[in-house]
């Protein structure tokens, strides 16, 4: 308040030239920041203790009460104002305080300082300032940036500033449920243009997928921007290219993130329009169940019921869908072109990059299956319609609205890739982090391709290997040399080239449980079950072996009893069978009553008469296993 005070009385008197008192003010709080920036932050240790960012703290903080007791005054020359907060403004969107670590709560601080003061020159000269001078486009893209920062401090104060700037600015009112969503697509040619040029320049902005990043998910302007920057995105994939890749391998990192942050943002419109999509035609299919032939003609009757269930009028309908299916097929040819690219890299050497291609690729699966969908029922939707409206109504060949959006044979071109990656017949050893990103991808790849799809090559081309983990182990990450004898063809058949010595244990069992969380997820879903169909069976007994075998940490043998558990979901014979057989051999039966008939009870063989005997009495191994199937029967629905 005090200092608000001194901002009033520097420009009290209308008559005195405000120039000589209020710009030495000015100059003397932003001396402290430049002092700060001018030094070299490396080795400074007031820098490192946080004392000059807590002496620019108050500085800052002290200069934006004062800017705020000078622009509440109605006598004030605005030219000249305009000038001036020019001036600070400049000082702050140039400082280098943007470049500090937020983590650091006096850096967060002196972060949060400078936003405010950008805050208070917008709040202050209104309307017109924002809208017709410079401010937007020098303290826009800064905000922007830090409304993706880690700090939860530093991202709400950005959040907090951005809606106050889009309120005054009149870009949304305080009744809108995304201020900063309405202000970055009003400003969408600076926005585009800011991340365009971020895109192009990734050695100098090593920031640019947390600006992605709050654009695309902090802003709720994704939609309007997907669309924006499906060129920017489509000339920088360019770069990863074949020809390319090698000229440009040190940004790959970043880019993959940039792209990460892109298919993140597909996903949630293509779920978004899949939503509205499927409320539609479950509204077309109450009335007409069938796809309708091209020729069908509906009757008035048949109309005035559709329109009665559906939001909309039966043109805002066609209307709706079309621009739905346009919006559809342009995310799935922006998604195609970033699979075609960066497909390749995952068999990249780097780690980083091999995990982010993968998590990349599995969101653009994730949105190919969804946008199959989507684009179906847009398809069945716009038949009915077009039955009613005659054959020219639709401005494209309804035949193929889907046909670039079919997942499979993308799942197709992606297996290789998916084998390599998981694959350690090039590597010394498995790196724990794009293994676990492949086998999420592996995972969604089953999901949108229904399963069946990749059952014989998930049995033929990934199991002999991911059985070679489960029951022999993993090699040790820094053993930078194999054996003589194991640099032959047999080393990806013969498990039994493996040495004791060189098996990392904690590797072992941290893969091990990546690897049955991730047959759990598939065989516990209804849409990717039928991958595991063909390798349940040589599975249930290596699964079993880890959940009972005293060898096994706790957290491996209870991933191998969930994964157990889930397989009934695929093949609940194979799997009662081999339970059955577990409790036999420990001497004991798991008894089943026989099942009654009309007549009585059946005449059907007991279970001691089928089970085949075990010969010698158990030994301590096969009464655990017994006990463990006795358990896991009692608890399945089999």
């Amino acid at each position: 308040t005090i200092l608000r005070i001194l901002g009033k009385a520097t420009i009290a008197e209308s008559d005195v030239l405000v120039e000589p008192q209020l710009v030495p003010i000015a100059q003397f709080f932003l001396g402290a920041l430049r002092d700060g920036s001018e030094a070299d932050h490396t080795g400074d240790a007031l820098v490192m203790a946080g004392a000059w960012q807590r002496n620019a703290t108050a500085h800052v903080i002290a200069l934006n009460e004062i800017i705020h007791g000078v622009l509440i005054a109605n006598h004030i020359d605005r030219k000249y104002l305009t000038q001036m907060c020019g001036l600070i403004l400049e000082e702050y969107v140039c400082s280098e305080v943007w470049e500090l670590d937020a983590l650091n709560p006096d850096n967060a601080s002196l972060l949060r300082a400078i936003m405010e003061g950008l805050g208070v020159i917008g709040q202050g000269l209104g309307t017109d300032y924002i809208r017709t001078s410079s401010f937007l486009t020098s303290a826009l893209c800064p905000l922007l940036d830090r409304l993706g920062e880690n700090s939860a401090e530093v991202r709400d104060t950005a959040a907090l500033v951005l809606t106050s700037i889009a309120i005054r600015g009149e870009y949304a009112s305080a009744a809108d449920d995304s201020p900063i969503g309405r202000l970055v697509v009003e400003n969408g040619d600076y926005v585009v243009d800011m991340l365009s040029r971020h895109i192009r320049h990734l050695d100098q902005h090593p920031r640019t997928s947390q600006l992605f990043a709050a654009v695309l998910r902090r802003t709720n302007a994704a939609r309007s921007m997907v669309r924006l920057l499906a060129e920017p995105i489509r000339s920088a994939l360019r770069t990863l290219s074949i020809t390319s890749r090698n000229r440009y391998q040190d940004h790959s990192r970043n880019f993959l993130l940039v792209t990460r942050e892109y298919c993140r943002a597909i996903v949630g419109e293509v779920e978004s329009i899949c939503t509205k999509s499927k409320s539609v035609v479950g509204a077309v299919q109450k009335y007409h169940p069938e796809e309708p032939d091209s020729d069908d003609e509906l009757t008035e009757i048949f109309v005035d019921e559709l329109s009665s269930s559906l939001s909309e009028d039966i043109e805002g309908t066609r209307t709706n869908c079309i621009s739905r299916a346009r919006l559809l097929q342009s995310m799935v040819v922006s998604s195609l072109e970033i699979l075609e690219t960066i497909g390749g890299l995952l068999e990249s050497p780097d780690a980083g990059v091999r995990s982010l291609a993968a998590r990349s690729c599995a969101l653009v699966m994730q949105s190919l299956g969804k946008a199959e969908s989507a684009l179906k029922d847009e398809k069945y939707t716009l038949k009915v319609l077009q039955s009613y409206n005659g054959l020219d109504s639709i401005p494209f060949d309804l035949t193929s609205l889907h046909k670039e959006a079919r997942v499979l044979p993308h799942v197709h071109d992606m297996w290789p890739h998916v084998v390599s990656s998981l694959s350690d017949k090039n590597r010394i050893s498995i790196q724990p982090e794009p293994f676990e990103a492949t086998l999420q991808l592996l995972t969604t790849m089953a999901i949108v391709s229904g399963g069946e799809f990749i059952a014989k090559r998930m049995h033929t081309d990934l199991w002999p290997f991911l059985a070679r983990v489960l029951e022999h182990g993993v090699r040790h990450v820094d053993l930078q040399t194999r054996s003589l004898d194991s640099l032959t063809i047999a080393d990806t058949i013969d498990t039994g080239l493996l040495r004791t010595s060189e098996i990392s244990p904690e590797l072992t069992k941290s893969i091990r449980i990546l690897i049955l969380k991730a047959l759990t997820l598939i065989a516990s879903d209804n849409s990717s079950k039928d991958a595991l169909r063909d390798l349940v069976t040589p599975a249930i007994p290596i699964v079993s072996k880890l959940a009972t075998s005293h060898i096994s940490s706790t957290e491996v043998q209870e991933a191998a009893k969930k994964s157990l558990a889930s397989f009934a979901n695929v093949n609940a014979d194979e799997l009662w069978l081999h339970l059955m057989l577990l409790t036999a051999c420990s001497g004991e039966v798991y008894t089943i009553s026989p099942p009654t008939c009309a007549g009585g009870r059946c005449s059907l063989p007991t279970i001691e008469e089928l089970l085949p005997s075990c010969g010698s009495s158990p030994d301590k191994r096969a009464v655990i296993e017994g006990e463990f199937a006795r358990d896991l029967l009692k608890s399945l629905a089999l």
